[in-house]
């Protein structure tokens, strides 16, 4: 039901979510309940169960961190369009906009910047700014799941060992990693 779940539905619900700027909380929590209640029923789980052990027990991360991962794989993708491609130069002219004007100026790539900034991946928008160079697909989509996932386990470690409840849930967690 899990792989359903992932392969069928979360594409579905999350289809471009790389070209959604400035998301309400709403917007988050509305597709947070669709996330907490997959993997509640994926588990078999009831529907009161705590949403962070639910989510722990099968590694899944906040919707949100799934959007900025889409975001910054669109960002490579961009990045390493042909320079010919007009995408490819709309792109650069948007970068090159923002470059002068700054944060506040464009509402699209401000979000792609935000993202950078929030996983400190910031480094590579100057060094593509300057000389075009991007990490190859795998690389990049490698730094990116990384940093997203040290991002959002550094919370959720500091909930695990300060919370009693959660001393049953690391025990299983620690034997399926095995």
């Amino acid at each position: 039901m899990a792989e359903l779940v992932e392969k069928v539905s979360m594409p579905t619900s999350m289809y471009g979510s790389e070209l959604w700027s400035a998301l309400t909380s709403y917007d988050v929590l509305t597709l947070e309940r669709f996330l907490r209640f997959t993997a509640k029923m994926c588990q078999n789980l009831p529907t009161r169960t705590r949403t962070d052990m639910s989510l722990s027990l099968i590694g899944r991360l906040p919707i949100i961190a799934k959007i900025d991962l889409r975001k910054l794989l669109f960002f490579h993708k961009l990045c390493s369009m042909k320079t010919k491609c007009l995408t490819q130069k709309l792109f650069e002219y948007q970068l090159a906009l923002f470059n002068i004007r700054g944060k506040a100026s464009q509402r699209g790539f401000t979000d792609i910047y935000s993202v950078l900034e929030e996983y400190n991946l910031l480094n590579h928008i100057t060094v593509y700014s300057h000389s075009s160079i991007i990490p190859p697909k795998l690389t990049w989509e490698r730094r990116a799941k990384t940093a997203i996932r040290q991002y959002n386990m550094e919370p959720w470690t500091l909930r695990v060992t300060e919370d009693p409840e959660f001393a049953r849930l690391i025990v299983v967690q620690t034997v399926a990693q095995r």
